[in-house]
C-alpha cells in the first residue's frame, strides 16, 4: 500500500487520511502475520514528499512507480 503525505490537506466528513493510513498499517501488519508478504509504503518516510491521494499524477510519479516495480521485483516471483 502506498500513502502519499499531503493526508490533512484534506478532509471531509467521510475520510479522514490519517485514519486511513492507520487502518492500512494494521491491515498490513495482519496480512503479515497470517503469513503474508505486504509492505506500507508511506512515502514521506521514503523520502519522497508532494504527494497528494492521486500518486500517479504528481510530478514525481516516475519515482513512485520505479519504487512500487522495486518492489515488485523483490517480492514476486
Amino acid at each position: 500500500m502506498v500513502f502519499g503525505d499531503h493526508l490533512a490537506d484534506v478532509s471531509t466528513p467521510l475520510l479522514s487520511w490519517p485514519a486511513a493510513l492507520a487502518d492500512c498499517e494494521q491491515y498490513v501488519a495482519e496480512i503479515n502475520q497470517a503469513g503474508g508478504d505486504a509492505t506500507m509504503l508511506h512515502l514521506p518516510a521514503a523520502g519522497v514528499f508532494g504527494n497528494s491521494h492521486m500518486l500517479f499524477q504528481d510530478r514525481n510519479n516516475l519515482q513512485v512507480g520505479d519504487m512500487i516495480l522495486s518492489w515488485i521485483t523483490e517480492h514476486v516471483e
